[in-house]
């Protein structure tokens, strides 16, 4: 079966306006919400688009999931007990990393674009992640970030 449709949702987690240390989790969870057809609950992640209001272009990594879980807090050290090995083990699909190099800069802000092609199979139709930062950025409000998939859809 070919591709039916490009779903790109988006989330914006609360984050700590102010400084983070390397390896902090950046926001709680996120959930990306009719990611999957209900049916087939298979796509491919084609693309991982981050808006940073900031400008600080921290790399990130992003840990996907294809069932919630407890996160770690946003700005305490990734991972603290959650998710525990069990779970990484069980339902993370994959990581996708977010160099500061990805990022390029317009009004102060800045946005990373990263081009995929990866396979996910889910339990449901909805991907969760869990960001860390691995720099050591100083964000000005709780909502500069902002993360988009793009799915394409089977």
């Amino acid at each position: 079966m070919g591709i039916s449709a490009v779903s790109q949702p988006a989330v914006t987690p609360t984050i700590t306006a102010g400084a983070y240390s390397a390896d902090d989790a950046l926001g709680g969870l996120m959930e990306f919400t009719d990611a999957v057809n209900t049916h087939s609950r298979s796509g491919i992640i084609t693309n991982l688009m981050i808006v940073d209001k900031a400008g600080q272009s921290a790399a990130i990594d992003v840990f996907l999931f294809d069932a919630t879980f407890t996160a770690t807090a946003d700005n305490a050290a990734w991972p603290t007990t959650n998710p525990t090995e069990t779970v990484i083990g069980t339902n993370c699909i994959g990581v996708i990393t977010v160099e500061a190099t990805d990022y390029k800069t317009y009004n102060g802000g800045s946005l990373a674009s990263v081009e995929l092609t990866k396979p996910i199979k889910m339990s449901g139709t909805t991907v969760y992640a869990q960001a860390v930062v691995r720099g050591t950025p100083t964000y000005v409000a709780t909502t500069d970030l902002i993360f988009r998939l793009s799915i394409a859809k089977d």
